[in-house]
């Protein structure tokens, strides 16, 4: 959970002082209202430098002035998801260079150009109230077979599942390097493993790290379209990322980065793109098109 909260503290303090540089840089003063926290919320623009504007036009993040310019805005508004996208091929390129764990199935590999550090099976999950927990199975344990095989991946261990329906198999486990073993049902063993390969590349790390990243990017996009499949997978593997070693919470945080960059480019407010096309609060626009209705319709005699 530590590592959890740590990541999006990280993401949404990397997007927002993206933002505050680039009011700068644009020319417009930011005060924050909290010193201790970039948040959109405690964001707000004081006055446009070098000019004195009245009261009235002193305006809060986010809610620019007609005359603000649409490049300025543009600007402004995709800075954060500039900088997300640039931090996250940074921490792919510098994982594919130290180690990159292989999240899910189809994510990309230079043929040849790998070397491979890692490859295993490894529970992911135990379900705390099962017998698998109480005989001291834990995520990152090592299941070596599982009835009569050994196990090589996630597929294989379902396939041994629904071969021993409705028996005990015997689990061997390896926790900290020492065997164990235990009977556990077929049907409902309390665990998941899942197959872990981490490589490292060379020359074309850079390109591992863009590729891997889009491809990130448009599962994210897919579950528009209503496919979740691979979000989850990634999800599920991530989820257990802190036992994991360290690669995988890097991981876990380069797709943060993509997720909350993917995020704000949705039009619709209170996303960046959103607040960009919308310059302000919807109610507002309401309010102006209530006034149009009202200023449109005759008023009868009394």
């Amino acid at each position: 959970m530590i590592y959890f909260i740590l990541i999006i503290a990280v993401v949404v303090f990397t997007h927002e002082a993206a933002h505050r540089a680039a009011y700068i840089k644009s020319g417009l003063s930011v005060r924050y209202r909290n010193r201790f926290a970039a948040l959109d919320k405690f964001i707000s623009i004081v006055r446009v430098r070098n000019e004195k504007l009245p009261k009235s036009d002193v305006i809060d993040h986010w809610h620019f002035s007609q005359s603000t310019s649409v490049s300025r805005i543009f600007r402004i508004g995709m800075a954060g998801v500039v900088r997300g996208l640039v931090l996250s091929f940074v921490v792919f390129t510098l994982l594919a260079l130290i180690n990159l764990p292989t999240i899910f199935e189809g994510q990309f590999v230079v043929d040849g150009g790998a070397e491979k550090i890692r490859d295993e099976v490894r529970v992911v999950w135990v379900e705390d109230d099962s017998a698998a927990y109480s005989a001291g199975v834990r995520p990152n344990d090592v299941p070596v077979s599982f009835g009569t095989e050994h196990l090589r991946d996630s597929e294989h261990f379902v396939e041994l599942q629904d071969h021993f329906e409705g028996k005990f198999a015997e689990l061997i486990y390896s926790p900290g390097g020492v065997q164990s073993s235990i009977n556990l049902e077929a049907d409902n063993p309390g665990f998941e493993v899942k197959r872990l390969e981490v490589n490292r590349y060379g020359i074309s790390a850079p390109i591992v790290g863009i590729v891997v990243m889009l491809q990130i990017g448009l599962a994210l996009v897919s579950v528009l379209w209503g496919d979740t499949s691979r979000i989850a997978e990634i999800v599920d593997t991530l989820q257990v990322s802190e036992y994991l070693g360290f690669a995988y919470v890097f991981y876990a945080l380069g797709t943060a980065l993509v997720f909350y960059s993917v995020l704000n480019l949705i039009p619709i407010r209170p996303f960046d793109v959103g607040r960009i096309i919308f310059r302000r609060p919807y109610s507002h626009y309401l309010r102006d098109l209530l006034i149009k209705v009202r200023k449109a319709t005759p008023v009868g005699p009394n």
